[in-house]
């Protein structure tokens, strides 16, 4: 499990997911394994998803 976001960290991804989903989201893990895929939500997904979290909300 990883620690919350901070609100700093969310408005960050809402930012750089902008106004199209993203065309390649990577993360790379443990021993340098990593995961590809294409992104299927924007910013404003983001942005929505945080209003209705309450965990979110600073």
């Amino acid at each position: 499990m990883t620690a919350p976001l901070s609100i700093n960290e969310i408005t960050a991804l809402e930012d750089w997911f902008g106004r199209a989903p993203p065309t390649k989201v990577s993360f790379i893990g443990v021993e340098e394994t990593g995961v590809f895929m294409v992104g299927t939500r924007n910013g404003q997904a983001i942005r929505e998803f945080r209003k209705d979290c309450p965990n979110s909300r600073g």
